[in-house]
């Protein structure tokens, strides 16, 4: 996990790393993404990538971020 964290860092998103009880981790509160960071294709596969993990865990969380993450890619093609 440590890997995709540096990664995801060294794209220029900051990382929140939260300890405790309600341990994850995050972006920092009220970041947001440049649109010019992601290119249409990579919105496209990270749209098809939480549909598939919505399916397959069924929870409500995963399918409100793959609708707002879908209408921000509607919003820039």
């Amino acid at each position: 996990m440590r890997y995709h964290i540096d990664a995801i860092n060294a794209a220029g998103i900051p990382i929140v790393i939260y300890q405790g009880i309600n341990s994850g981790v995050g972006l920092p509160e009220g970041y947001r993404l440049d649109r010019n960071v992601l290119i249409n294709d990579e919105l496209a596969a990270i749209v098809t990538a939480l549909r598939s993990i919505s399916t397959s865990y069924g929870r409500e969380q995963y399918r409100r971020l793959v609708e707002k993450i879908h209408s921000y890619y509607i919003a820039i093609i």
